[in-house]
């Protein structure tokens, strides 16, 4: 598999249906659709619903032709054409090939969509029906995964770890938490008893001081700068957020 452009085609061998996509990178876009139906988020549900039944080994992810960027469209549309004629099953749910590249909204229709969501806010039994459909989508694996990690408590070396392997790390530096958020963290606390030494270190914790000692030790932090994560891992990660997400679900 390369990192060319070119047409691809997703197989599932037991049935000989087949999704055909092209891409300016034809490895990076396969690894996208593995890992969006090893979490069950793909946006193609036929596709998505087949994996689920007949599972990861019955299907291949494999290049069919590279190209020239330009004729990318023109290539798919003439093979999805050719699967089309000789009636081949197709997961494409479009017989089109054109995408929605360079597509953009009108400001005068970003401004009637920005209107209509203004004071939106979702009821909880539509937060229900979410968590319940995400979690509908998710496979047994992750679900299992998921349950096993409720209410999980970590040892003290493995919470130092974690410590540690933040340090440096400037994710939503700076960001607020709104006060339905804080309302909630304290409620989730109350009845909790904290040691003497942790209601210490959560006090120096937010001191003006130890901001500036921790604004300091992140400045210039360079983790990880360059590196490239494996399939494998990226798949992992991708797990863990789908889980952190439907746990946030849960617990809303």
């Amino acid at each position: 598999m390369n990192n060319e452009p070119g047409i691809y085609r997703i197989v599932n061998t037991v049935t000989n249906r087949t999704y055909i996509g092209s891409s300016s990178n034809i490895r990076k876009r396969l690894n996208t659709h593995k890992c969006k139906l090893m979490s069950g988020v793909h946006t193609n549900q036929h596709l998505q619903q087949s994996w689920r039944k007949y599972g990861s080994t019955a299907f291949t992810f494999e290049p069919m032709l590279d190209c020239v960027r330009e004729a990318m469209v023109v290539k798919e549309q003439q093979f999805i054409d050719a699967y089309l004629d000789h009636d081949l099953p197709l997961y494409n749910q479009k017989p089109s090939a054109k995408s929605r590249t360079g597509f953009s909204l009108t400001k005068e229709i970003r401004d009637k969509i920005s209107a209509g969501n203004k004071g939106k806010t979702r009821t909880a039994e539509t937060r229900q029906r979410m968590s319940i459909a995400v979690r509908n989508r998710l496979p047994e694996i992750t679900k299992k995964l998921m349950q096993a990690n409720i209410g999980r408590i970590f040892s003290s070396e493995a919470r130092d770890k974690i410590r540690k392997s933040k340090i440096g790390n400037q994710y939503r530096r700076g960001a607020t938490v709104p006060q339905e958020m804080r309302a909630r963290i304290s409620l989730a606390l109350k009845g909790r008893k904290l040691s003497v030494e942790h209601r210490a270190n959560i006090k120096d914790a937010v001191t003006q001081e130890a901001r500036i000692v921790r604004s300091e030790k992140m400045t210039g932090n360079q983790h990880h700068l360059g590196h490239i994560h494996s399939d494998e891992a990226r798949g992992k990660m991708r797990l863990a957020w789908i889980r952190r997400k439907v746990r946030k679900e849960l617990l809303s």
